[in-house]
């Protein structure tokens, strides 16, 4: 039989457990030491499971596999960025901030939605970055090219301008955007001087 793309998955999948049965038991230090040696998708898993316990010595190695697996790096490194420690956090933060400006550019969506969850992440964990990732929220609302990432970036701007209990109404609201009364009443609900708002209200 020829191997397709669903037969390379199943092999993916296969290796993934394989991997994580293997390595599970393992400490910290030793999953470390194992980047030295493995190759290919398991140095990337391996990268995957150091950035999930919040160790710093993933991240790099993570990110020189973004060029192939986009999705899954930004998924460890929102995971780092949810689990390190506060000194792993200031060291790293501004590093792992630039790479999601980077993904953002990726031409898969889910990569771009992933990467406006993580950067709503820095924002939780690094308030100094809330206004760096407000306007850059803002530049996703406004141009990203598919309709659920660009929802994505209003509901965390909602989040964190306004708090959680404001996200269900924005959300209700968004999908009525082509209705007049319905934008005005969000743009007062909101905030006006927000580009997005302002754009769809005129």
């Amino acid at each position: 039989m020829g191997g397709g793309a669903e037969d390379i998955g199943k092999d993916y999948e296969i290796t993934d457990r394989h991997v994580f049965r293997k390595y599970s038991g393992l400490s910290l230090d030793e999953l470390a030491e194992l980047l030295k040696t493995v190759e290919g998708r398991e140095k990337l898993l391996v990268a995957h499971f150091l950035c999930e316990n919040g160790d710093p010595r993933g991240p790099d190695v993570l990110w020189s596999f973004y060029r192939d697996c986009p999705l899954s790096v930004v998924g460890g490194l929102v995971c780092f960025i949810e689990t390190c420690g506060d000194g792993d956090l200031k060291r790293y933060t501004d590093k792992i901030f630039t790479r999601f400006v980077e993904a953002l550019k990726n031409t898969w969506s889910e990569v771009r939605e992933a990467t406006v969850n993580g950067l709503y992440c820095i924002n939780l964990r690094s308030p100094e970055y809330r206004k760096r990732v407000l306007e850059i929220l803002d530049k996703v609302a406004l141009e990203d090219d598919y309709r659920y990432v660009r929802v994505h970036a209003l509901a965390y701007t909602a989040v964190i301008k306004y708090g959680c209990e404001k996200v269900e109404r924005v959300l209700a609201l968004i999908s009525k955007f082509y209705s007049e009364e319905n934008i005005r009443g969000l743009v007062e609900f909101l905030d006006s001087d927000e580009p997005y708002f302002r754009q769809e209200a005129a």
